[in-house]
């Protein structure tokens, strides 16, 4: 009976030793950004980020956490969403291809800090009847 609670407190004893094993994830320390909820033009148009708080100045690289999208309209409309570079063979790089938003409701896009790199554009195969808001990280 010694030996099989001496056994039971070595196995605890060597759980918690082994549990403590893995390294803590480095903190990330990005500072969030959010563009408010505007009415999406008809043509690419770049997203007004703010500034970087802590430079004063626009980042050259954005990392998207999420797009909310609301189409107000009685039919499907389309959004795309890509960034101001040329890294994608030549043009810019597509996050969102002509994604359907349906008629009257809300879709909810999260993109887990897709990198885009010299700022954001979006727009609407119809102009003003998506309603957008854009939340990221430098």
């Amino acid at each position: 009976m010694k030996s099989l609670r001496l056994f039971a407190l070595l196995s605890i004893a060597s759980v918690g030793m082994f549990a403590q094993t893995a390294g803590r994830a480095p903190s990330i320390t990005a500072q969030q950004w959010y563009v408010g909820t505007i009415a999406l033009p008809g043509t690419a148009t770049a997203v007004a980020i703010p500034n970087n708080a802590n430079t004063g100045t626009q980042p050259t690289v954005v990392f998207v956490d999420h797009i909310n999208m609301t189409n107000t309209s009685g039919s499907a409309v389309t959004v795309t969403v890509t960034d101001n570079s040329t890294n994608c063979n030549g043009g810019a790089c597509v996050i969102l291809s002509a994604f359907s938003v349906a008629a009257n409701s809300v879709s909810t896009m999260h993109f887990n800090g897709a990198p885009m790199s010299g700022g954001i554009k979006w727009s609407a195969s119809t102009a003003n009847v998506v309603n957008a808001s854009m939340i990221g990280r430098y």
